[in-house]
């Protein structure tokens, strides 16, 4: 369990969608749990600020995103 970034919310249309993405890249990654999380919620949470299901952080934003969480 994670808390949710507070953003605000414009459409949820996605927001799962771009949280398992993000939740199984993260697996992928070999993260932690912890991270997985936050980084599932990192994707969410970019997805809902946006009008529509397909609006995903870049891949390069998702590695600037991994490297902080691992400082």
């Amino acid at each position: 369990e994670a808390k949710a970034f507070k953003v605000k919310v414009v459409d949820t249309t996605g927001a799962g969608d771009a949280f398992a993405a993000a939740f199984i890249y993260g697996i992928e990654r070999k993260l932690n749990i912890d991270h997985c999380l936050k980084l599932g919620n990192f994707s969410a949470s970019y997805n809902i600020q946006r009008i529509g299901a397909r609006n995903f952080p870049s891949k390069d934003e998702i590695e600037k995103f991994i490297t902080n969480l691992q400082k």
